[in-house]
């Protein structure tokens, strides 16, 4: 880009040491912001290059001064952009991204203060940036959004001008993405992989002992934003290369939409290439909901992939008689798809089913048992608890008024699961 100054970083330092028989890393950079200690300390690592990769992302660049002296190709006291004099009325100022000096008109923005590493500014809530490095930020973020293989150049262009920082959030638009999640939401694998195995990009962070994953401002994260959008691949990275848990899709609409595109870009030729591409267990771990879904998804495979008529297995493909020993019940189950239902299924007397299979069904789930019918005098879906989907609603919340939790589940909870207002919890009493 036409007059983009490339930073150039202060030098950080790497060093080593043990602890309880372990060779650990500390990772140290300079500060702009004239503190006392020359060097801060930004943490502790397992490997040099965690550390090394730290350093790089935080280590602040070196400000020039306004008389260029530091910038031998720059007429001393001028703009970098611009070229223009500085005078009384045209002050000089210093991007806080890249270092260089500018005037006013040149450096019109700013930037939230995290949008830049902390160790860049004077603790400032606003940075002032130059016009070249906020065109460059936007041609960054557009490219990976966009994930064609030319935004996969540009992207790489935009890099290695050493302007762009790849471990601070956009918080100058409304999502506060950071370059992983917008790379996720592009879709392009290629770009995904290059930021978090050439540049180091992590994934998530150390917190309270635990380890949370980056999110944006809605609490997505990189898998639930690819799974949103159907980008398998990067889905597939992240689960089979990254460990990533599918726990973190926490919306079942988002589930249901990486199933359908898994469904449709699975070939139909061979039923073992179909069973063998889907990440069964994956999917199983999502608290109940990604079993009736891969039991959905299972069901369209066995039709997509017959290629000649079958005779039906009484054990996989009828229905079998059970009994559920907290309703007292009769309820009907299928051993091929996983559904349950109170009513016999249709033709059920007239198929003369064998009862000695009803022992292959399962007891039953609390997230898989059949709805009541009304006409019984029984609770209905509405009824349930939405936390544990098991126990009938039995209070409220206040002051918001919603009614939608058992008394176990109500006071456990600080706040109100539909609304997320403080609430406190009030139990109820039917007539």
């Amino acid at each position: 880009m036409q007059n983009l100054l490339s930073r150039d970083l202060h030098q950080f330092n790497v060093a080593p040491f043990p602890s309880n028989g372990r060779q650990l890393w500390k990772a140290y950079v300079k500060q702009n912001n004239k503190a006392a200690s020359p060097q801060f300390l930004l943490g502790v690592f397992s490997h040099e290059q965690q550390a090394t990769n730290a350093c790089y992302h935080n280590s602040p660049p070196v400000w020039v001064d306004n008389n260029n002296s530091n910038a031998p190709n720059q007429t001393p006291n001028t703009c970098k952009l611009c070229s223009k004099g500085f005078a009384l009325l045209s002050r000089a100022h210093h991007c806080r991204n890249c270092g260089c000096v500018c005037c006013s008109e040149c450096s019109p923005t700013f930037w939230p203060a995290k949008m830049v590493p902390s160790t860049y500014h004077l603790s400032e809530k606003k940075v002032r940036v130059c016009r070249a490095c906020h065109t460059l930020m936007e041609q960054f973020r557009g490219a990976l959004l966009k994930g064609t293989d030319e935004d996969f150049d540009r992207a790489i262009a935009c890099i290695s001008t050493t302007n762009i920082n790849l471990m601070s959030p956009y918080s100058i638009y409304s999502d506060c993405l950071y370059p992983v999640h917008c790379a996720a939401i592009g879709g392009n694998v290629e770009i995904f992989k290059y930021l978090v195995e050439a540049q180091g990009c992590a994934l998530s962070f150390v917190r309270n002992g635990g380890v949370e994953p980056y999110r944006t401002k809605s609490s997505e994260t990189c898998l639930s934003l690819a799974a949103s959008r159907g980008n398998i691949k990067i889905c597939q990275y992240l689960i089979v290369e990254r460990g990533v848990t599918i726990k973190e899709v926490r919306n079942l609409k988002d589930l249901q939409t990486l199933v359908d595109k898994l469904i449709r870009a699975t070939p139909t030729t061979s039923s073992s290439t179909t069973s063998s591409s889907i990440p069964t267990a994956t999917i199983q771990e999502e608290d109940g909901q990604g079993e009736e879904i891969l039991a959905a998804f299972s069901a369209a495979s066995l039709s997509s992939t017959s290629t000649t008529p079958t005779q039906p297995n009484p054990l996989t493909d009828c229905w079998v008689q059970h009994f559920d020993e907290a309703s007292g019940r009769n309820y009907y189950y299928n051993g091929r798809t996983g559904a349950t239902s109170w009513e016999p299924p249709p033709g059920w007397e007239d198929g003369n089913p064998d009862l000695n299979f009803s022992a292959s069904a399962p007891t039953l789930d609390p997230h898989n048992r059949p709805s009541m019918d009304n006409n019984n005098n029984n609770d209905d879906d509405d009824d349930q608890c939405a936390v544990c989907m098991d126990k009938r609603v039995e209070g409220c919340f206040t002051p918001c008024g919603h009614m939608v939790c058992c008394v176990e589940c109500g006071e456990a909870l600080d706040s109100c699961p539909i609304c997320r207002e403080t609430v406190s919890f009030i139990k109820t009493f039917r007539n």
